[in-house]
């Protein structure tokens, strides 16, 4: 299994391609809730609005906070009339569970055996998390708002209540910019020895300073014309 981590400020948005990949972006905090639960919309964290027919994606984190080592964590989630509970797939996780689906929206993750060490005793491996997918319902209007909740359980204590995700099912709203044309054109591409320019409205550009930087990113030649 492979993972990136990286820095992105944008966090631009990704499609889900297939169930064994997976791309999302989380905010880098100080200081959170270490029980919580996230909706994300296309890898993105989404807090406000989703577009019709746009599948979610939910992160439910969980910590172990106690004074002893957790060995049964169950994650409790109900689903809302406005999710397909039939579309639930599954996701990736910190550990091993178990998963099954209860009065038809209520989705049980249940972690057996776990042996999560509480956080005064180990805070980096205290942690643990669960992901699953899920459509909307095919009868959701502009305007119908998706929350839910998750219930953390570990062992026999009442359960933890996440934060409630809520999102409100918004009209598409079309943002296309006009593309800038281009200054300059370059061939061949690639190019070995040697390539060529030729400048757009070369008359009204007057003149420019260039550089040319290796693949490192080096800049091995600057000048003017």
């Amino acid at each position: 299994v492979e993972t990136l981590v990286r820095p992105d400020t944008n966090c631009s948005p990704t499609a889900f391609l297939s169930l064994s990949e997976n791309d999302f972006c989380l905010p880098v905090v100080a200081s959170f809730d270490p029980n919580d639960k996230t909706a994300f919309v296309n890898g993105r964290p989404e807090t406000a609005k989703i577009q019709p027919d746009s599948s979610l994606e939910y992160l439910i984190r969980f910590q172990n906070t106690g004074n002893d080592t957790a060995f049964h964590i169950v994650v409790l989630d109900t689903l809302s009339s406005f999710h397909d509970a039939a579309s639930v797939v599954p996701g990736a996780s910190s550990h091993p569970y178990e998963f099954s689906l209860m009065d038809g929206n209520v989705l049980r993750f249940s972690f057996k055996n776990v042996l999560l060490p509480d956080s005064n005793v180990n805070e980096t491996a205290s942690h643990g998390f669960v992901k699953f997918f899920v459509r909307q319902s095919a009868t959701n209007k502009i305007g119908d708002p998706i929350s839910n909740s998750a219930a953390i359980f570990f062992d026999f204590n009442a359960p933890v209540i996440t934060n409630k995700t809520g999102l409100v099912v918004s009209p598409v709203v079309s943002q296309k910019s006009p593309s800038p044309e281009p200054l300059a054109s370059i061939w061949p591409n690639p190019a070995s020895d040697r390539a060529h320019i030729q400048l757009k409205n070369w008359n009204e550009k007057g003149d420019f300073d260039w550089s040319l930087s290796d693949a490192t990113g080096r800049v091995v030649r600057t000048g003017r014309a």
